[in-house]
């Protein structure tokens, strides 16, 4: 579960680094008089790195949790 979601959310990450930057002359229009691709690569591109951090800290805590509740294990006896 943990390599998984790291992978995704890794994933994600550089889709949205170098997905903006790949794309940003496709995106050429004035926004606010700035260019569109000025505000996704500046204010997109770091909401969605908030959004990963976030998901990140939400889900680890709650895998903390279940696991400092689960009943410890029995560990083999050592005769």
């Amino acid at each position: 579960m943990v390599v998984g979601l790291t992978v995704s959310l890794l994933l994600v990450w550089g889709g949205v680094t170098f997905g903006v930057a790949w794309f940003a002359r496709d995106l050429s229009f004035d926004f606010f008089g700035w260019p569109f691709s000025f505000w996704v690569g500046a204010q997109g591109a770091l909401l969605v790195y908030c959004l990963i951090v976030w998901l990140y800290a939400r889900t680890m805590n709650r895998h903390e949790a279940a696991v400092l509740a689960a009943p410890p294990e029995a560990t083999p006896s050592e005769f």
